[in-house]
Protein backbone atom coordinates (compact mmCIF):
# COMPACT_ATOMS: atom_id res chain seq x y z
CA UNK A 1 0.00 0.00 0.00
CA UNK A 2 3.05 2.22 0.58
CA UNK A 3 4.80 1.57 -2.52
CA UNK A 4 0.99 2.13 -4.41
CA UNK A 5 0.36 5.52 -2.77
CA UNK A 6 4.09 6.60 -3.66
CA UNK A 7 5.57 8.07 -6.33
CA UNK A 8 9.27 6.38 -6.28
CA UNK A 9 11.53 5.34 -3.39
CA UNK A 10 14.22 6.85 -1.41
CA UNK A 11 17.25 4.54 -0.45
CA UNK A 12 19.84 6.78 0.69
CA UNK A 13 21.93 3.59 1.94
CA UNK A 14 25.39 4.04 2.70
CA UNK A 15 25.63 0.24 2.70
CA UNK A 16 23.14 -2.28 1.01
CA UNK A 17 23.33 -5.70 0.08
CA UNK A 18 20.85 -6.84 -2.90
CA UNK A 19 17.88 -5.06 -1.31
CA UNK A 20 14.59 -6.79 -1.73
CA UNK A 21 12.78 -3.23 -1.12
CA UNK A 22 14.42 -1.64 -4.51
CA UNK A 23 12.86 -5.12 -6.07
CA UNK A 24 9.30 -4.74 -5.17
CA UNK A 25 9.13 -1.17 -5.62
CA UNK A 26 10.57 -1.60 -8.90
CA UNK A 27 8.29 -4.48 -9.55
CA UNK A 28 5.50 -1.98 -8.59
CA UNK A 29 6.83 0.30 -11.15
CA UNK A 30 8.33 2.87 -8.71
CA UNK A 31 11.25 3.85 -9.76
CA UNK A 32 14.49 4.26 -7.06
CA UNK A 33 16.98 7.31 -6.15
CA UNK A 34 19.06 5.49 -4.25
CA UNK A 35 23.41 5.44 -3.66
CA UNK A 36 25.96 4.42 -5.49
CA UNK A 37 26.66 1.18 -3.16
CA UNK A 38 26.15 -2.33 -2.98
CA UNK A 39 23.08 -4.22 -4.60
CA UNK A 40 21.73 -0.52 -5.64
CA UNK A 41 24.21 -0.21 -8.37
CA UNK A 42 23.23 -3.82 -9.97
CA UNK A 43 19.46 -2.60 -9.86
CA UNK A 44 18.99 1.02 -10.85
CA UNK A 45 20.40 1.99 -14.02
CA UNK A 46 21.01 5.68 -13.38
CA UNK A 47 18.30 7.73 -15.26
CA UNK A 48 16.81 4.40 -17.01
CA UNK A 49 14.59 3.36 -14.03
CA UNK A 50 16.36 5.63 -10.88
CA UNK A 51 18.21 8.53 -9.99
CA UNK A 52 21.60 7.03 -8.24
CA UNK A 53 23.58 9.66 -5.60
CA UNK A 54 26.52 9.28 -4.38
CA UNK A 55 26.59 7.92 -1.03
CA UNK A 56 26.57 10.23 2.13
CA UNK A 57 26.14 13.56 -0.44
CA UNK A 58 23.20 15.02 1.02
CA UNK A 59 23.54 18.00 -0.86
CA UNK A 60 23.34 15.59 -4.52
CA UNK A 61 20.60 13.53 -2.82
CA UNK A 62 18.35 16.81 -2.13
CA UNK A 63 19.18 18.32 -5.41
CA UNK A 64 17.95 14.88 -6.78
CA UNK A 65 14.93 14.44 -4.70
CA UNK A 66 13.47 18.13 -5.60
CA UNK A 67 14.33 17.36 -9.07
CA UNK A 68 12.38 14.42 -9.30
CA UNK A 69 9.24 16.10 -7.13
CA UNK A 70 9.26 18.82 -9.39
CA UNK A 71 9.23 16.70 -13.11
CA UNK A 72 6.18 14.23 -12.95
CA UNK A 73 7.26 13.60 -16.44
CA UNK A 74 10.71 12.13 -15.90
CA UNK A 75 9.13 10.11 -12.89
CA UNK A 76 6.70 8.95 -15.47
CA UNK A 77 9.24 7.80 -17.35
CA UNK A 78 11.66 5.94 -15.39
CA UNK A 79 8.91 3.93 -13.77
CA UNK A 80 7.44 2.84 -17.25
CA UNK A 81 11.35 1.51 -17.48
CA UNK A 82 10.93 0.10 -13.77
CA UNK A 83 8.85 -3.44 -14.25
CA UNK A 84 10.76 -4.37 -17.24
CA UNK A 85 13.87 -3.94 -15.53
CA UNK A 86 13.39 -6.34 -12.45
CA UNK A 87 11.98 -9.00 -14.28
CA UNK A 88 15.07 -11.20 -14.67
CA UNK A 89 15.57 -11.13 -11.01
CA UNK A 90 11.73 -12.20 -10.69
CA UNK A 91 12.74 -16.08 -10.16
CA UNK A 92 10.71 -18.59 -8.11
CA UNK A 93 11.90 -20.21 -4.83
CA UNK A 94 13.23 -23.37 -6.85
CA UNK A 95 14.34 -21.53 -9.53
CA UNK A 96 16.60 -19.51 -7.10
CA UNK A 97 17.21 -22.26 -5.13
CA UNK A 98 18.60 -23.79 -7.94
CA UNK A 99 20.76 -21.25 -9.61
CA UNK A 100 22.28 -20.91 -5.72
CA UNK A 101 23.42 -24.51 -6.02
CA UNK A 102 24.32 -24.44 -9.47
CA UNK A 103 26.83 -21.76 -8.39
CA UNK A 104 28.11 -23.22 -5.43
CA UNK A 105 28.38 -27.01 -6.60
CA UNK A 106 30.85 -24.98 -9.23
CA UNK A 107 32.89 -23.37 -6.79
CA UNK A 108 32.88 -26.06 -3.80
CA UNK A 109 36.02 -28.02 -3.36
CA UNK A 110 34.42 -31.03 -2.50
CA UNK A 111 31.70 -32.29 -4.91
CA UNK A 112 28.52 -33.05 -2.85
CA UNK A 113 24.88 -33.87 -3.58
CA UNK A 114 23.83 -31.44 -0.63
CA UNK A 115 27.15 -29.01 -0.28
CA UNK A 116 27.33 -27.09 3.28
CA UNK A 117 26.87 -23.56 2.83
CA UNK A 118 26.70 -20.79 5.88
CA UNK A 119 25.09 -17.74 5.27
CA UNK A 120 26.36 -14.88 6.61
CA UNK A 121 24.08 -11.28 7.14
CA UNK A 122 22.59 -9.05 9.51
CA UNK A 123 18.92 -9.18 7.60
CA UNK A 124 16.79 -9.56 11.00
CA UNK A 125 14.27 -13.03 10.90
CA UNK A 126 11.80 -13.16 12.79
CA UNK A 127 11.31 -17.35 13.64
CA UNK A 128 8.68 -19.22 12.67
CA UNK A 129 9.46 -17.48 9.39
CA UNK A 130 6.62 -16.06 7.46
CA UNK A 131 4.75 -17.32 4.55
CA UNK A 132 6.72 -15.16 2.20
CA UNK A 133 10.08 -16.43 3.38
CA UNK A 134 9.34 -19.94 3.84
CA UNK A 135 9.45 -20.95 0.55
CA UNK A 136 12.43 -19.44 -0.66
CA UNK A 137 14.52 -21.47 2.98
CA UNK A 138 12.65 -24.63 1.94
CA UNK A 139 13.55 -24.75 -1.81
CA UNK A 140 17.41 -23.64 -0.40
CA UNK A 141 17.18 -26.16 2.05
CA UNK A 142 16.34 -29.55 -0.42
CA UNK A 143 19.42 -28.36 -2.21
CA UNK A 144 22.13 -27.09 0.21
CA UNK A 145 23.03 -28.12 3.37
CA UNK A 146 22.42 -24.61 5.10
CA UNK A 147 23.33 -22.55 7.94
CA UNK A 148 21.99 -18.82 7.88
CA UNK A 149 24.01 -16.77 10.58
CA UNK A 150 21.99 -13.58 10.87
CA UNK A 151 20.11 -11.14 13.16
CA UNK A 152 17.00 -11.67 15.54
CA UNK A 153 14.32 -9.20 14.72
CA UNK A 154 13.32 -9.38 18.41
CA UNK A 155 15.30 -8.95 21.54
CA UNK A 156 12.70 -11.48 23.33
CA UNK A 157 13.33 -13.95 20.64
CA UNK A 158 10.80 -16.08 18.85
CA UNK A 159 10.71 -19.78 17.79
CA UNK A 160 13.33 -21.98 16.45
CA UNK A 161 14.64 -23.27 13.58
CA UNK A 162 17.69 -25.70 13.16
CA UNK A 163 18.56 -24.08 9.97
CA UNK A 164 19.19 -20.36 11.73
CA UNK A 165 21.05 -19.28 14.10
CA UNK A 166 20.18 -15.73 15.27
CA UNK A 167 22.13 -13.09 17.18
CA UNK A 168 19.77 -10.99 19.40
CA UNK A 169 19.62 -7.41 18.69
CA UNK A 170 21.62 -4.83 21.51
CA UNK A 171 19.73 -1.77 23.04
CA UNK A 172 19.88 0.46 22.17
CA UNK A 173 19.29 0.15 18.86
CA UNK A 174 21.80 2.67 17.90
CA UNK A 175 24.59 0.35 18.68
CA UNK A 176 23.16 -2.55 17.39
CA UNK A 177 24.87 -2.34 13.85
CA UNK A 178 28.68 -1.91 15.69
CA UNK A 179 27.82 -4.89 18.23
CA UNK A 180 26.52 -7.05 15.42
CA UNK A 181 29.61 -6.41 13.76
CA UNK A 182 32.29 -6.73 16.16
CA UNK A 183 30.85 -9.90 17.38
CA UNK A 184 30.13 -11.57 14.09
CA UNK A 185 34.14 -12.84 13.61
CA UNK A 186 33.65 -15.33 16.49
CA UNK A 187 29.79 -16.23 15.63
CA UNK A 188 31.92 -17.35 12.00
CA UNK A 189 34.72 -18.54 13.61
CA UNK A 190 32.58 -20.82 15.86
CA UNK A 191 30.42 -22.02 12.94
CA UNK A 192 33.75 -23.13 10.61
CA UNK A 193 34.87 -25.38 13.77
CA UNK A 194 31.26 -27.17 14.42
CA UNK A 195 29.46 -26.72 10.95
CA UNK A 196 32.68 -27.19 8.48
CA UNK A 197 30.76 -25.39 5.34
CA UNK A 198 32.55 -25.62 2.21
CA UNK A 199 31.15 -22.09 0.80
CA UNK A 200 30.31 -19.48 2.71
CA UNK A 201 27.90 -16.64 1.30
CA UNK A 202 28.64 -13.29 2.68
CA UNK A 203 25.65 -11.02 2.26
CA UNK A 204 27.57 -7.27 1.96
CA UNK A 205 31.63 -6.72 1.84
CA UNK A 206 30.82 -5.38 6.15
CA UNK A 207 30.24 -9.36 6.43
CA UNK A 208 32.85 -10.64 4.31
CA UNK A 209 35.63 -8.58 6.46
CA UNK A 210 33.64 -10.23 9.69
CA UNK A 211 34.45 -14.02 7.91
CA UNK A 212 37.79 -13.28 6.89
CA UNK A 213 38.62 -12.45 10.35
CA UNK A 214 36.67 -15.42 11.58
Amino acid sequence: EAFDNASFLVLPSLSEGLGRVIIEALSRSRPVLGTRVGGIVDLIEDDVNGVLVEPGDTAELTDALQTLLGDPSRVERLAAASRSSVQPWLLSPDEYAEQTHTLITRIARRRAERPRVLLVGRTRYRLPLSSSLRPKFEALGARLDLRVLASEASPFGGGSDPMFELVPPVRPRLVDGAAFYARLPFHVARLLRSFEPEVVIAQSPYEAVGVLIG
